[in-house]
């Protein structure tokens, strides 16, 4: 089994290839492939929550920053290890892999890195027993209208040139939105392998308030999706402020980024207790490329791990080209 999975920040990759790899190894060997090497304190911190979060799991970790390659001489070749008892490999991320192997220490930049990467990735996979399953973590950093200096414009192409190679030998493809997989190749199988995942996490309680939850890109129609679909008129809708508290006694609320930015500023966890009936809107704002800016960094997670919560207990749509498209 091979399966990439990507998305935005926070949005519960890492947690569902966790939890697919250990159901996909069963007793077998299960292998984290970290290739992550620490250049700050807060990348430092990154790491030991993402230890914390596997432990107890089954893992055997594999520092691997740089020379994906290796994994081949180190776990042998398919025809050493047919027949023998399968193994799984997380590799997480591909995002980190591509910007030691792009970025060195010397500060200098290496143009072939994103080839060279993709072709030692693909050697792995069709190279190690047809018995092993990998599952590949990648970060969507495409979606934003942002300019950015040559390097970064390198590293988002390269980056993408990876996951559209492994797209070819996966078995599955799916965007994590909200903490839902949005399978786009293997819809069948993803059905078995993210069954958890894919099922809606509402409980009845929630059920009764129905909750609706519409998430999407900058100017994509989501306000107008959402009253035409609810019908809605002007006194309906509140937008949020990254300098007040919203008004919730409004039915719907949009541009909550804002009320978490506002969340952020204040010390408080923004609210998950949302009344019968309300309709929650909210800016993709974590789908870009990492913003230099620690509180924007902050924010964009913090943005990510709230609307996971909010999933969770909600009806969800994804508004593209004005559009919608249910996601549970």
């Amino acid at each position: 089994m091979r399966i990439l999975i990507t998305g935005g920040c926070k949005n519960g990759k890492s947690r569902l290839a966790q939890r697919t790899a250990v159901k996909l190894a069963g007793a077998g060997p299960l292998f984290y492939v970290a290739t992550m090497i620490p250049r700050d304190h807060e990348d430092e911190l990154r790491i030991k929550k993402h230890i914390a979060d596997r432990s107890g799991m089954g893992f055997e970790t594999i520092e691997c920053g740089t020379g994906i390659g290796s994994l081949l001489s180190r776990f042998g070749t398919q025809a050493e290890h047919d027949g023998q008892a399968s193994r799984v490999f997380l590799v997480d991320s591909l995002t980190a892999l591509l910007a030691n192997e792009m970025f060195r220490p010397d500060f200098s930049t290496d143009e072939a890195a994103a080839e060279r990467c993709a072709a030692d990735l693909w050697n792995v996979v069709t190279g190690t027993a047809r018995t092993d399953s990998f599952i590949f973590v990648s970060d969507g950093i495409y979606s934003d209208a942002m300019q950015y200096g040559a390097d970064t414009e390198l590293f988002r192409r390269g980056l993408a040139y990876i996951e559209r190679q492994l797209s070819g030998c996966c078995d599955i493809v799916a965007e994590l939105c909200a903490g839902i997989p949005v399978v786009h190749k293997g819809k069948k199988l993803a059905v078995t392998i993210f069954a958890e995942q894919m099922k809606s996490g509402r409980t009845t309680e929630h059920t009764m308030k129905n909750l609706e939850l519409i998430i999407g890109g900058a100017c994509q129609g989501k306000r107008s999706y959402a009253e035409k679909t609810f019908r809605l008129n002007r006194d309906d809708i509140h937008t949020c402020r990254r300098d007040s508290e919203p008004d919730w006694s409004c039915k719907c609320l949009e541009h909550i980024e804002n009320y978490v930015y506002y969340c952020l500023e204040t010390g408080r966890q923004p609210r998950t207790d949302c009344a019968d009936g309300h309709i929650l809107i909210c800016d993709d704002i974590f789908c870009g490329i990492v913003p230099m800016s620690a509180r924007d960094r902050s924010w964009r997670e913090m943005t990510g791990v709230y609307l996971q919560q909010l999933a969770a207990d909600a009806c969800v749509t994804r508004v593209f080209c004005g559009r919608g498209e249910k996601l549970q």
